[in-house]
């Protein structure tokens, strides 16, 4: 993985807030059944950060956390499919690791990467053997559908953070609606913490919530609430925009327009290459771009924005966000 991949990476892994929590009876039934298809001793759901790897869920491993440097699952990590070790003491590059260096006696390993819910790798799903292992194609297919599951779990109880949250903003609008539509400052400011948690949940650099208007034109959207990635270089600003004023998008003529015209969700990975997409007030397109609407009563009064994420969108990202929407 490149350094800028991994920062990614290590976001995407923090923002699901697993590491040293405590322990998960669902995760640790879903280790002990890939133990049980594989006939393997030891099995672990590892998460891997910047130096370590920690165990959320485990099975014959007397550890909780080994470090990440020389580890299976740092390589493992950034494989496709399974990655499969035979007998770890004649491979050099595993000489040293404390599961084959140390009273654990690891020979065998089979491990396959596990993905949060924007595509990023977050952690591996293995099995270890003290004898030299090699796994039936049926024993591989059953443990790919492991970590299936194990993905499922990870994006199931994210979105229902992420919804805890957002019902939390909402709370306290609906708890202080007189004080808020009073003061449209105040309705502005809540809106704008749900923005930001959407960037926060997606990874995205940038973002907006625009509301769907009439006028002797026909339908359009006016994007009036903005936010930013701090971690994203590109803003606004460089794009020619000034957050401080509306930015208008005609119903037909380009990407919001579309999903507002449309009422469905539209991900475009390369609006350079769009009909509909337009270029910024400096001539540049954005990376790529997802929009959301927003329903009310069954109309389409708001749509959400985002663009800018490394990597692209995804449907199951937008299925993430469904419950701030």
């Amino acid at each position: 993985m490149s350094g800028f991949r991994e920062d990614k990476r290590i976001r995407a892994l923090k923002r699901l807030d697993l590491l040293d929590t405590d322990v998960d009876s669902g995760f640790d039934a879903l280790v002990d059944l890939a133990v049980a298809v594989t006939g393997a001793p030891m099995a672990a759901l590892s998460l891997a950060d910047e130096h370590r790897q920690w165990f959320k869920a485990s099975s014959g491993i007397p550890f909780r956390e080994t470090p990440r440097a020389g580890s299976f699952c740092a390589e493992a990590l950034t494989r496709d499919g399974i990655m499969e070790i035979a007998d770890a003491r004649v491979v050099e590059r595993f000489a040293d690791n404390v599961l084959v260096a140390g009273d654990a006696q690891v020979r065998g390993y089979a491990g396959i990467a596990i993905h949060e819910p924007g595509g990023e790798a977050i952690g591996v799903l293995c099995v270890l053997d003290r004898e030299p292992l090699n796994l039936s194609e049926a024993a591989k297919q059953q443990m790919a559908r492991i970590a299936g599951l194990i993905e499922d779990r990870i994006a199931s109880e994210f979105a229902a953070a992420q919804g805890r949250a957002a019902n939390a903003i909402l709370d306290e609008i609906a708890r202080e609606h007189g004080d808020y539509l009073a003061d449209p400052a105040l309705m502005s400011t809540a809106f704008s913490r749900l923005l930001e948690l959407l960037l926060d949940i997606t990874g995205t650099g940038i973002a907006f919530l625009g509301e769907t208007l009439e006028d002797e034109n026909g339908r359009l959207v006016r994007a009036q609430l903005f936010a930013e990635s701090k971690d994203d270089r590109r803003g606004f600003v460089s794009y020619g925009l000034n957050p401080s004023d509306p930015l208008e998008f005609r119903c037909g003529g380009s990407l919001a327009g579309h999903v507002a015209q449309h009422d469905e969700r539209l991900i475009c990975n390369a609006p350079a290459e769009h009909p509909l997409a337009r270029p910024m007030p400096n001539g540049e397109f954005v990376d790529n771009f997802a929009g959301i609407p927003v329903r009310c009563l069954g109309e389409v009064v708001a749509i959400v924005s985002l663009a800018n994420r490394e990597g692209g969108y995804t449907d199951a990202l937008l299925d993430s966000c469904a419950p701030l929407l």
